[in-house]
C-alpha cells in the first residue's frame, strides 16, 4: 500500500445450500511479519558472511565453554588439531594444549582471563591425528553471552619464528665461543660505552 503496509489477501467463497452465492476478500496486515522475515534473511546472510570470513582466516579460532569443552573451531583449527569441525564438542582444550595438564591448570587460566578480559600467551598444541607438537601464540578473550561464559582463542602457528630464534641463538653462541678463544683481545660496548662482552685476551685495568 502507499502507506507502506503489506496486506495478505485471502479469497473466501460463499455457498448456501451447496450453491455458490458469491465471495468476499479477507485482508490481513502482515507488515510486521514481512519486516521480521526480511530482518531474518539479512541476519542469516550476515552470519553466513561472518562464518565464511572466519573459516578463511589463516589463524586458528577455538571457542570453548568455561569448563574447557569446545563449542566451535574454524577450518584452520580443524586442520592443525586433527579434529573435525562437527566433532569439536567431543574435546576439551586440555586434550590438545600442553599448558593445561589437568582441570586445575585450566581453571586457573580461566580465572586469569576473566580477571583481565584478554591476554596473549604462548603454548604448544598437538595434532591429535599425527601427535605432532607445534608452538603457538594465542590471543585469549573472555566473553559472557546470555549468562554463559565463553573463552575465545585466536592462535597462530609460530614454528617458523621459533626456528629462526633458535638459529640466531646458536649463531650467537658460536660467535661468542670463537671470540672467547681468540688470542686477540676483544671488548664489546654499547652506544653508552657500557661493556657488553670481553674475552680473556682483553685485560681490563682495575679501577684506581
Amino acid at each position: 500500500l502507499l502507506d507502506g503496509r503489506i496486506l495478505e489477501r485471502d479469497y473466501v467463497p460463499i455457498y448456501i445450500d451447496n450453491q455458490y452465492k458469491g465471495h468476499f476478500w479477507k485482508y490481513t496486515d502482515i507488515t510486521e511479519r514481512k519486516k521480521f522475515e526480511l530482518e531474518l534473511i539479512e541476519s542469516n546472510e550476515n552470519l553466513e558472511l561472518f562464518k565464511t570470513l572466519i573459516n578463511n582466516t589463516s589463524d586458528a579460532i577455538q571457542v570453548s565453554k568455561e569448563n574447557g569443552q569446545l563449542v566451535y573451531i574454524n577450518n584452520e583449527a580443524s586442520k592443525r588439531l586433527g579434529i573435525a569441525t562437527q566433532d569439536a564438542s567431543k574435546y576439551k582444550i586440555k586434550d590438545f594444549e600442553t599448558n593445561f595438564k589437568n582441570d586445575k591448570d585450566w581453571y586457573q587460566h580461566v580465572s586469569k582471563v576473566r580477571r583481565k578480559g584478554s591476554l596473549i600467551m604462548e603454548g604448544e598444541n598437538i595434532n591429535l591425528n599425527t601427535n605432532i607438537k607445534f608452538p603457538v601464540e594465542v590471543t585469549v578473550r573472555f566473553l559472557e553471552l546470555h549468562s554463559i561464559a565463553y573463552i575465545i582463542a585466536n592462535s597462530r602457528d609460530i614454528s617458523e619464528r621459533k626456528q629462526i630464534e633458535a638459529s640466531i641463538k646458536i649463531q650467537k653462541e658460536k660467535y661468542q665461543n670463537i671470540i672467547a678463544n681468540m688470542n686477540l683481545g676483544l671488548l664489546e660496548v654499547d652506544l653508552d660505552e657500557n661493556i657488553q662482552f670481553v674475552n680473556p685476551g682483553c685485560p681490563i685495568p682495575a679501577e684506581s
